[in-house]
């Protein structure tokens, strides 16, 4: 993707930029222009990704969105304008592609109004929206946020579980019973990388029910480093002859 901060140097106006972004088959190059609008950013640009937010094309709605999410970066303009249509779009949006656009720009906007809408999709059925409801929540301090991403960290999908573990244990310093009981709950999962933040959670917030699981993890014959931080953040005793094996390296 290009950098967007290479904006200027692109010739192309906003009408060619828009069609690209529209009609080329190559991601690559259609996320170049998106690129470029997103780092024009000025009012001829928003005019231009309002009325594609607002078109009765999917496509062009999801396009909207996606240059509206970073307009301006990355200095943003028009904040408040962008993160105002993109939730206006959330009442009546039922694409999933651009249900799943509409949830990623909102995250990128830290649009506080959006976040009550955006959890109304915690239980859509298409797992990248509930992907990208995680990625909208994330940061959210509010109880009923915090509830939405609980709920998410026991989804079926796997990477939905994997960011809502992470967002719950690693993105958030809140630490309550709740938050904690999700977290352990994940310490067994089938999933390497959900297992892993779930520790790291734990870790974070001192709880010793990350302990046996670090334990089996670090005496394993691969030791993922992300298990070594969380060794030393949770400061057990326990762990320290196997920490100090794994500095010592193999004999």
């Amino acid at each position: 993707m290009a950098d967007p901060m290479d904006h200027e140097k692109d010739p192309r106006s906003v009408d060619e930029l828009v069609n690209v972004a529209l009609t080329e088959c190559d991601e690559d190059l259609a996320w170049n222009a998106i690129a470029s609008l997103q780092g024009r950013g000025n009012e001829e640009v928003l005019q231009r990704a309002t009325s594609l937010c607002r078109s009765d094309c999917q496509y062009e709605r999801r396009v909207g969105a996606d240059i509206l999410g970073q307009l301006g970066v990355p200095e943003r303009t028009f904040p408040r304008a962008c993160g105002k249509i993109v939730t206006e779009m959330l009442s009546t949006e039922q694409d999933p592609d651009v249900l799943q656009s509409v949830l990623v720009a909102i995250s990128h906007l830290e649009c506080v109004e959006a976040i009550e809408p955006a959890a109304r999709f915690v239980n859509h059925p298409d797992p990248s929206v509930r992907h990208a409801v995680v990625l909208a929540l994330t940061g959210d301090e509010r109880q009923f946020a915090i509830d939405c991403l609980i709920r998410l960290t026991a989804d079926l999908d796997h990477e939905v579980r994997d960011w809502a573990t992470f967002a719950l244990g690693s993105q958030f310093d809140v630490d309550t019973p709740q938050i904690r009981d999700a977290l352990a709950a994940r310490l067994d999962d089938s999933d390497d990388d959900t297992r892993a933040e779930a520790v790291m959670g734990l870790a974070r917030r001192k709880d010793r029910r990350a302990v046996s699981a670090l334990q089996k993890e670090l005496a394993s014959d691969s030791v993922d480093a992300m298990f070594i931080e969380a060794a030393e953040l949770v400061e057990a005793p326990e762990l320290s002859p196997l920490l100090a094996s794994l500095r010592m390296g193999p004999k």
